[in-house]
């Protein structure tokens, strides 16, 4: 028997430049009966409110104004009519460079206990590429028929950096973050420079070009500061020769395919075809998109437009999926309910993908700098239909050599039916004494994060939540 019901959820995304809040009525359908496994998924979303976007407040050039993140929040709240404890639920995200300023934690922390019981992430470069190219569609759009097989990426230039996401087939293959941004030079009132980027002033300086702040920063001189940015742009994702300043660049890495088509989104994707002032918002962002609009991007006319743009990271936030794992799986040692745990999904859906999986997946630990409290994670994969013996053993020796940053306990979560095999196999690698948990049934992506409950049927199955920021 079907039956509905409505949830408030809310994202709240404090940005390197903007801060910004949306508002969503989500309605979740519920399916069940005798001998079938009860699953509830959104059937609808409906967005009640989108914020002002707010410049992102800073008290210094390395804190973020606690304060007057609160002041925006509590601004909004009213204005959408919703108290705190009328939100079901949602997401806080601290994205870009504002992730760096020294006080991030605590800010994201605070303002989730004024804001309601959310998923809190500090959602660093590889987290937040993905995050974006599915907001503005990119995802969606590899998965087109006429798409089928190329591969999609998405560039979302923010004040600070720009992070790429590439898709095929709906499936993120590689993501990359470069501190290239609208905002890597500030201006005052008069034109002055206030502030710029040590990286952006190095690279303009390998050009000829000397930056400093207290100068006036002129159209011209903009311009070419802009093109060098682009050109990196273009390098990165193989519209150019290979260049040594991708890597100077890389906030972590670039991507490692060659892009057919592209969107864009952040905010200098709207000031792509903009009529606004050359230094309007006192910074580049304006002749940066305008540089982009000429440059080999969309001379190749391979440019789609985005679904979304400068809210690509924040539409919606909290699409919950109630779940029952498979009932052949395996844990030890755990303490439940373990709450918003951050997954990373990795590659793993054929026996040959099981060589290097420790190699990659300890490059997404330590790249997406998305731990959440007490330090769990979730490693989450497709998995194999009918693995042999050797590739459980194998799987199970790759994965147990990252256990020491793949957070405490150790989580799995398989798609195919094969947990409680991966997961004794886990057991004889992994010291008795350390938790684990590895359970099947259940699909979930980068950008996803999971509520595991308590146990039941006799300890057989083990409910999940899976939370998936919405961007459509």
């Amino acid at each position: 028997m079907d039956k509905t019901e409505s949830v408030i959820s809310v994202g709240i995304d404090i940005g390197t430049t903007t801060t910004q809040l949306v508002f969503s009525r989500l309605t979740l359908q519920s399916s069940g009966g005798y001998g079938i496994t009860p699953k509830t998924v959104v059937s609808d979303k409906e967005i009640l409110r989108r914020s002002h976007i707010y410049f992102t407040p800073l008290t210094g050039s390395d804190t973020i104004d606690a304060q007057g993140v609160r002041r925006i929040i509590e601004q909004e709240y009213a204005a959408a009519g919703f108290r705190p404890e009328m939100i079901d639920t949602g997401a806080v995200i601290i994205t870009g460079e504002s992730l760096r300023k020294s006080n991030s934690r605590s800010v994201c922390e605070e303002i989730s206990s004024i804001a309601g019981d959310f998923v809190v992430t500090s959602a660093g470069p590889d987290l937040e590429s993905v995050l974006a190219g599915k907001g503005a569609g990119c995802m969606e759009l590899s998965e087109q028929p006429e798409n089928l097989g190329k591969i999609c990426c998405n560039l979302d230039i923010g004040g600070g950096t720009t992070n790429i996401a590439c898709f095929r087939g709906g499936e993120t293959i590689s993501v990359g973050c470069l501190d290239i941004g609208g905002r890597l030079i500030r201006l005052d009132s008069s034109g002055r420079i206030i502030y710029i980027s040590d990286k952006l002033r190095k690279l303009a300086e390998r050009s000829g070009i000397m930056l400093e702040t207290g100068s006036v920063l002129g159209t011209e001189t903009a311009e070419q500061v802009c093109r060098i940015m682009c050109e990196v742009l273009e390098s990165a994702v193989g519209l150019a020769p290979p260049n040594e300043t991708v890597g100077y660049m890389a906030t972590n890495h670039s991507i490692d395919v060659l892009p057919e088509l592209f969107t864009f989104s952040g905010g200098v994707a709207d000031c792509i075809s903009s009529e606004h002032e050359n230094f309007e918002f006192g910074d580049l962002g304006v002749i940066l998109g305008r540089t982009l609009r000429r440059s080999k991007f969309f001379r190749e006319g391979r440019v789609i437009s985005a679904a979304e743009t400068m809210r690509a990271t924040v539409i919606g936030a909290g699409n919950c999926s109630i779940e029952l794992s498979g009932s052949t799986i395996e844990y030890r040692n755990c303490v439940f309910p373990i709450k918003s745990v951050p997954v990373l999904r990795q590659r793993l859906s054929c026996a040959a993908d099981i060589s290097g999986f420790a190699e990659r997946a300890r490059r997404s630990i330590e790249n997406c700098g998305a731990l959440g409290a007490g330090n769990h994670i979730a490693l989450s994969f497709a998995g194999l239909k009918n693995p042999s013996f050797d590739e459980i053993e194998q799987l199970a020796a790759e994965i147990s050599s990252v256990s020491d940053i793949a957070g405490d306990p150790l989580m799995i979560v398989v798609e195919e039916d094969m947990a409680k095999v991966l997961g004794q196999a886990l057991k004889r690698r992994i010291p008795r004494s350390e938790p684990l948990i590895c359970i099947d049934g259940i699909a979930c992506g980068d950008g996803d994060f999971i509520d595991i409950g308590e146990p039941v049927s006799g300890g057989r199955v083990i409910p999940a939540v899976v939370k998936t920021l919405i961007f459509r």
